[in-house]
């Protein structure tokens, strides 16, 4: 997914039957809302993407760990995957069910320091491994990786750790 979830859609399969290509300037428009929206640990409801929007008026929402989670477990799914914003550190979990990576590196600079850019690695069995690209001093790409017997691994492989307060989020809507 690109962006985020929308109050418009309750499933994938709406979502794989939406018209394609898209042709429009409404704002107001499902395809627009998966497109723009964002997730913030904070938020509880759906709500305007005041992020995006400043005035409050359209483009997106912004949700939630509660909506995440529904979307989830009403879909059967393991995971949300999304694109759409560049996490200073390639990649960012908001609770156990939604991960943002950016594939770019050095998009955004905070600083002076730039993005770490981001790729996820899916295994037969089901085991994450996320990559990290760094851009250098010279902006060559430099991949940070330790080889072992079984083919290559790197060094922040796994499961991405959750924060304290994400952990007692989905605690209290599990």
């Amino acid at each position: 997914m690109h962006g985020g979830l929308s109050p418009r859609i309750q499933t994938v399969a709406e979502i794989a039957a939406l018209q394609k290509p898209l042709v429009t300037s409404d704002k107001h428009n499902v395809h627009i809302d998966l497109m723009w929206s964002d997730p913030h640990v904070d938020f509880w409801s759906f709500g305007p993407n005041i992020f995006r929007d400043p005035v409050g008026v359209g483009v997106g929402y912004v949700f939630g760990p509660i909506q995440i989670k529904r979307f989830v477990k009403k879909n059967k799914l393991m995971l949300i995957v999304r694109g759409h914003q560049p996490p200073m550190s390639g990649y960012e979990r908001v609770g156990k069910y939604l991960l943002t990576l950016f594939s770019t590196a050095a998009y955004r600079v905070q600083n002076n320091i730039g993005n770490m850019g981001a790729s996820l690695v899916i295994d037969e069995e089901g085991g994450m491994n996320i990559i990290r690209i760094q851009a250098g001093e010279q902006l060559k790409l430099k991949r940070q990786r330790y080889k072992m017997d079984k083919g290559d691994r790197y060094r922040d492989c796994g499961k991405p750790k959750l924060k304290r307060q994400q952990d007692a989020i989905d605690d209290r809507y599990d």
